[in-house]
């Protein structure tokens, strides 16, 4: 017979013990498991194992309900102990005799060997070097950098030379017009022009004041000779007009 499920077992049981009460087969005994048996008495002996899988049925429900109710006690009992322990140790202390009455044992110490102590740090210290972990004083270093606005930009200081200036022929420039600022190193200190007006060295200065001598003289030769002498800006000889 094909294994089937204790419910369709049990439903096929209920159809034989029919059909055995019923008298179907009409025969008065029947040879069964190595017995005789009546009709009567075989449905009584199927009727047996129906009977018996209803019991195994009603004591399975209890057993689960059973089950649940001791692991809910379970879980309260041993939370209570564990106070209870607890007011023991506080009590009497964890080394008292007392402990043993209620079957209590002692904390258990682990003991660290100190090859096992200094490779739980060096574990430690490699794990918060790669998680970049601080501590609370690491953290109060560490301080954010405000951006310094750009210093004002320094004036360039340029040299005679630098900036194609001769010193035999020095560029008067115009009068009336402005000429930009330069800072000519004078002496070993570099001194700044002020804007509108030229900058120049000790020999332009002099070679300017020479020119403007001349000049000065080449006009009174003229008025002399009844006519004007117009100097030039560069210091060279001006024409003259009658």
């Amino acid at each position: 017979m094909a294994n089937i499920n204790r419910t369709k077992k049990a439903g096929n049981d209920v159809a034989v013990v029919a059909a055995l009460r019923s008298g179907v087969l009409g025969l008065d005994q029947l040879p069964l498991a190595g017995k005789l048996y009546t009709q009567s008495e075989a449905a009584d002996l199927v009727q047996s194992r129906i009977d018996a899988g209803n019991a195994l049925q009603k004591a399975k429900a209890e057993w689960i309900a059973a089950i649940g109710a001791f692991e809910a006690i379970d879980a309260h009992v041993g939370t209570a102990l564990r106070d209870l322990r607890n007011v023991v140790i506080g009590y009497c202390g964890e080394d008292s005799p007392k402990m043993a009455d209620f079957r209590f044992a002692p904390r258990k110490r682990r003991v660290f060997t100190q090859e096992q102590i200094t490779a739980i740090v060096l574990k430690r210290n490699a794990t918060r070097k790669r998680n970049g972990t601080m501590g609370r004083k690491q953290k109060k270093a560490v301080k954010g950098v405000v951006p310094v606005a750009a210093a004002a930009a320094e004036p360039v200081v340029v040299t005679a030379a630098a900036a194609g200036v001769s010193a035999a022929a020095p560029a008067v420039a115009p009068a009336g017009v402005a000429s930009p600022a330069v800072l000519v190193a004078l002496g070993g200190a570099a001194v700044a022009a002020a804007p509108g007006v030229g900058a120049q060295t000790e020999a332009q200065t002099e070679a300017q004041t020479e020119a403007q001598t001349e000049a000065g003289v080449q006009g009174v030769a003229a008025e002399g000779s009844g006519g004007a002498v117009t100097p030039s800006p560069t210091g060279e000889r001006g024409s003259t007009t009658g």
